[in-house]
């Protein structure tokens, strides 16, 4: 089996490379949850560092311009129920307009331009795909035309992907508009009126999980920029710790698909943890019982009342001599009390 490993894709300014930075630097070290992040390669580093500083300063990171691309590379440690697991993520930051071009029709794979093939390529390979979506490019979208191309372009990569891998929706920015969802619906009615396409298939029937992050949650109005909104210094994130567990969740699943579940009894004065065996264990073979005694002719009736005691089908012929022997005494006790009636009278 091939290593796990995650692709993270998404259209321009989803948001991808401020997901991967606050998530590296959050989860740079090990700690008790059983994982952490490692950097691969200069570049990453680099790369993260330099986000890192622009948010902490109180600004968003350019865009990559159309044209470029970054190749960032970090691996997963994951080491929980005594065992160890490493896991590829690659994020390819390029240009949201690379991902629209690759995405905008039905067989990626073959369609795409000669420099999108390595993305195509580790896409294809890998075996978990975080799809991005900024709530922004929905309900801030003025231009319909390109909100609208913008589900097509996220319903062709779902239907595409969805069918080989494991794939979740991460919707971004949910800080800036937590609020306005709460106002018009919740989450629901935003995928019903922005995303109909895909809740129909994917969220409703709830065939690919969804999660809300604010990478970055503490933002403020810049002064005399139209009321855009820039990060806090120190800001805090709200939602990256469901996605990781999420992630390493998938990981492990995909790693040790046959890992028992772990099913946690409480009762009064109890909290037990008990793995469930992948399969029931055999019972022990119960022993067999005595064999019955032969049972007895049975004794003529008392007072009307008679018991016949049925046993298994080895007393079958047992039952049937009783049975033929008490009803003769029967028949032959009726018919010495007809005859003394008869000589009374007579």
């Amino acid at each position: 089996m091939a290593n796990p490993s995650i692709a993270i894709i998404g259209l321009e300014g989803s948001g991808k490379t401020v997901l991967m930075t606050v998530l590296a630097k959050r989860i740079a070290t090990p700690s008790d949850k059983g994982y952490y992040l490692e950097p691969i390669g200069v570049q990453t580093m680099r790369r993260v560092e330099s986000a890192w500083t622009t948010l902490q300063q109180g600004e968003w990171p350019p865009s990559t311009p159309p044209g470029e691309m970054f190749n960032l590379y970090w691996v997963l440690h994951i080491n929980r129920n005594a065992q160890n697991i490493d896991a590829d993520i690659r994020l390819v930051d390029l240009a949201g307009q690379d991902i629209r071009q690759m995405f905008n029709n039905d067989d990626f794979r073959n369609a795409a331009p000669e420099h999108l093939q390595p993305l195509v390529e580790y896409i294809s390979n890998a075996s978990t795909v975080l799809l991005v979506l900024n709530i922004k490019d929905y309900i801030a979208e003025t231009d319909n035309e390109r909100r609208i191309d913008n589900q097509i372009v996220l319903k062709s990569a779902l239907d595409q992907l969805s069918k080989s891998k494991k794939v979740m929706i991460v919707f971004t920015q949910y800080d800036q508009y937590d609020e306005y969802l709460k106002l018009n619906g919740g989450l629901d009615a935003f995928y019903q009126q922005y995303i109909p396409y895909i809740y129909s298939t994917y969220i409703a029937t709830k065939a690919i999980p969804t999660t809300c992050v604010s990478a970055v949650n503490d933002t403020e109005v810049k002064i005399n920029e139209a009321g855009r909104r820039v990060p806090v210094p120190n800001f805090t994130s709200r939602g990256l710790e469901e996605l990781q567990e999420w992630l390493v969740d998938e990981i492990c699943e995909y790693c040790n698909p046959q890992v028992p579940v772990t099913q946690i009894v409480v009762g009064p004065g109890m909290n037990t943890e008990e793995p469930l065996p992948l399969s029931p264990s055999p019972l022990p073979p119960s022993p067999l019982p005595p064999s019955p005694a032969p049972l007895p002719l049975p004794s003529p009736p008392v007072n009307g009342t008679s018991g016949i005691a049925v046993g298994g089908e080895g007393n079958t012929e047992k039952i049937k001599t009783g049975l033929l022997v008490g009803g003769a005494v029967a028949f032959g006790g009726l018919a010495w009390l007809a005859w003394k009636q008869w000589h009374k009278k007579h």
